[in-house]
């Protein structure tokens, strides 16, 4: 997230169609090694950390915004530092300490005049033993997805590898796979890219030879028709029959009138066990993914959560953060995915900035809107025995 400073009136972001007129500071405990010498490697869990003894640490705080209203509405946020002399904030929201004392931050959702207000306390501890991330263990699920999109992106160059196709002509319905694309040794097919209703905008994404998903406040009318392309750049057109909400989430589920049994794949699900092989994802130990919005770019984000709600942070790393771009009006439903043993894993359909609702604790729900609909499929879960469990 671009932060607004009182001398930069520029937004820092634009909220999807439909998001939000209210929000909430969420404030993650981080911590910053000043200095320090590694004496050791340990592990704990998926994780490789460098341990720092003895180490001078700052206990700072990372913030987030996580919106809480829905209604049309297209703003900026203002965020004000109301102690600089205690601590900064930076363009990814990360606090870094100048003294010791309580940090206080104003945010303002400009066109409402809703302000919130975040305090946190930042000290510095000398002499301590800490850690930091190293890397992740090997045989690890984290280390698997990570690994794939780092060396995928390392020697890329953005403006050519984020789009997905390199010709796009939705009038004549003609769409050219970018070989350039850093995610083009996956299977991108289950992703729409047009449907004659809102054009690129509203996108579906098969989670069966015959159901889709998008979000459910942004639908398309039944009879709606969906374009998919396979990998020698054919298109499939498919038709919207029915469609149901599951439950009262933003999770829309649709039926085509016929299943898509050729080339076009289906997105996998990861399983309901997925915390035993991905024990350690948080706000600190986050995992890159593969995000897609209207314009049909290979956006690459870090996931951080993965209940409640999957939500997402900017990328830290720098090359990866070169990938990363806003979600905006109109990318609503588009579809974020991590990536395993090149297959694409749904992992929501955004919603809001920075999240979108969880897959994981809405499963059953989602099988059960499948079945109701007809079509006689249900999710189908990556396989993950390859990948230690923790």
């Amino acid at each position: 997230m671009k932060l607004i400073s009182q001398s930069d009136p520029k937004k820092c972001k634009t909220l999807p169609i439909s998001a939000v007129n209210g929000f909430n500071i969420v404030s993650t405990n981080t911590t910053t090694i000043v200095s320090g010498t590694v004496t050791s490697l340990i592990s704990s869990k998926d994780l490789l950390l460098n341990q720092y003894m003895p180490s001078t640490v700052d206990y700072v705080a990372t913030l987030s915004i996580v919106e809480t209203i829905r209604g049309a509405l297209d703003a900026g946020y203002i965020i004000i530092n109301l102690t600089p002399s205690i601590a900064t904030i930076n363009n990814n929201m990360n606090l870094v300490r100048v003294a010791d004392g309580t940090s206080s931050i104003l945010i303002t959702l400009s066109s409402h005049r809703i302000t919130k207000r975040a305090d946190n306390s930042v000290y510095r501890v000398i002499g301590t033993t800490s850690s930091s991330f190293s890397s992740y263990n090997t045989g690890s699920l984290a280390q698997h997805c990570s690994n794939y999109i780092d060396s995928s992106i390392l020697t890329a160059t953005p403006v050519s590898a984020m789009p997905i196709f390199s010709t796009i002509d939705n009038s004549n319905a003609i769409y050219v796979r970018n070989t350039l694309c850093w995610a083009n040794s996956a299977d991108l097919t289950c992703i729409s890219p047009w449907n004659n209703n809102t054009g690129t905008e509203k996108s579906g994404t098969l989670i069966s030879p015959q159901h889709i998903i998008f979000a459910n406040h942004f639908t398309y009318p039944n009879g709606t028709i969906l374009r998919f392309v396979d990998n020698t750049n054919n298109v499939v057109n498919a038709t919207l029959s029915t469609q149901a909400q599951v439950g009262s989430t933003d999770i829309q589920i649709g039926l085509l009138t016929t299943p898509i049994l050729s080339t076009i794949s289906y997105a996998k699900i990861l399983p309901k066990t997925i915390a035993n092989y991905l024990p350690s994802l948080s706000y600190n130990y986050t995992i890159p993914t593969l995000s897609t919005n209207q314009f049909k770019q290979a956006i690459v984000d870090d996931l951080a959560q993965l209940t409640m709600a999957a939500q997402f942070k900017v990328p830290q790393n720098s090359t990866r953060k070169s990938f990363y771009t806003n979600i905006i009006s109109g990318d609503s439903g588009s579809p974020s995915f991590l990536i395993i043993n090149n297959q694409l894993v749904l992992i929501t359909c955004w919603t809001l900035a920075s999240e979108g609702p969880s897959l994981i604790d809405n499963y059953d729900s989602i099988n059960a809107t499948m079945s109701a609909l007809g079509g006689g499929y249900q999710l189908t879960d990556i396989s993950l025995n390859s990948f230690n469990t923790y």
